[in-house]
């Protein structure tokens, strides 16, 4: 499902007025002891050691149906029902009920969602190529706390990632929780405990509460290129200027383009470097935007991806998007895959 902002949602759209706005806006975020804030607060879960698959499939789908972060199975809610029906003796009496829209329900109302990162591989350099990204994703401003799966080798790695977390922060001090396969008789018994830990420590974080940032603590990518879509770069440079005129970084990330927008970080992808796009942009923004018709990995995001898109008849629409964006940074609105639980 697209996760998109068409301008005629706002009609009426104009410019606005950069000097006589900037001092009121802000968001509501997460602030991180790093002093970033983030838009969206996140639980990282990290397997940097094998794990019966199984097992791990299990304890995936129990962390995200039972705390709520996945839309319950249709068919499953609709036959517990007509069971509760059967035994009140009224199943016969009661017309076919009719397809209820299930949505997320979190347990934790003030955390958005667990992500799994199961990057363990029997080569070494293969894991120390992606040990900088993990290190990012756990230094992320949406990222409040992570639980590591670790045992035996895995003991260095964990200790590599320590170290190239310390070089993104020298200070981190999120909640770390490190689980060592060594210390339990089997994976279930290791996961069980993974399990107690992780709610454990969900629920410390979620006392975390949105507090008011300045816009200048908003990081922004952007991403534009070719697209048949009748929406212009420039109403994603208008928004992007704007943006930077008030301090928020913003990074654009673009493999043929350069640019001239003052406070703007041009980033060069290279289409031929898997995963290029997701630690330059995912792992440093904490909100996206692109145009239709560019790729972008939805698959453990960190952040809201929004994909703009159009009518004719708009094709100015600074004010609006400004405000849309600012109430998808303060959690006041949600994209589609979020509020469907898909992402």
């Amino acid at each position: 499902m697209s996760n998109s902002f068409v301008p005629s949602d706002f009609p009426g759209a104009t410019h606005w007025r950069a000097e006589s706005n900037r001092q009121s806006l802000s968001f509501m975020g997460y602030y991180r002891p790093d002093g970033r804030v983030g838009t969206r607060n996140y639980w990282l879960v990290i397997s940097l050691a094998p794990v019966d698959p199984e097992q791990m499939a299990l304890f995936q789908e129990a962390c995200q149906t039972v705390l709520g972060y996945q839309c319950p199975n249709a068919y499953e809610q609709q036959l517990r029902n007509l069971r509760e029906q059967y035994r009140a003796g009224s199943y016969f009496n009661t017309p076919a009920p009719q397809p209820v829209r299930s949505v997320p329900k979190p347990v934790f109302t003030n955390i958005d969602g667990i992500r799994f990162l199961p990057v363990y591989d029997d080569s070494a350099m293969a894991l120390e190529a992606v040990l900088d990204v993990l290190a990012g994703y756990c230094t992320h401003a949406n990222v409040g706390g992570i639980t590591v799966l670790s045992g035996g080798a895995t003991t260095d790695r964990v200790r590599a990632l320590h170290q190239c977390i310390a070089k993104r922060d020298p200070a981190f001090s999120k909640p770390m929780l490190v689980v060592d396969r060594l210390t339990y008789r089997s994976d279930s018994d290791w996961l069980t405990a993974a399990t107690y830990d992780t709610f454990r420590g969900m629920a410390l974080l979620n006392k975390q509460t949105r507090r008011s940032a300045p816009l200048s603590r908003l990081v922004i990518s952007t991403q534009q290129g070719k697209t048949n879509e009748s929406l212009p770069n420039q109403v994603v440079d208008e928004c992007v200027q704007f943006m930077a005129s008030v301090g928020a970084t913003v990074l654009l990330v673009d493999t043929n383009q350069s640019t001239d927008i003052h406070g703007v970080q041009l980033i060069s992808e290279t289409r031929d470097e898997p995963g290029a796009l997701m630690p330059l942009t995912v792992l440093d923004s904490t909100l996206q935007l692109t145009l239709p018709g560019l790729d972008l990995p939805l698959k453990n995001s960190l952040v809201p991806i929004i994909t703009l898109s159009s009518d004719q008849e708009q094709t100015q629409p600074g004010e609006p998007l400004l405000k849309y964006l600012l109430k998808l940074a303060s959690g006041e609105l949600r994209t589609p895959s979020e509020r469907d639980g898909t992402v």
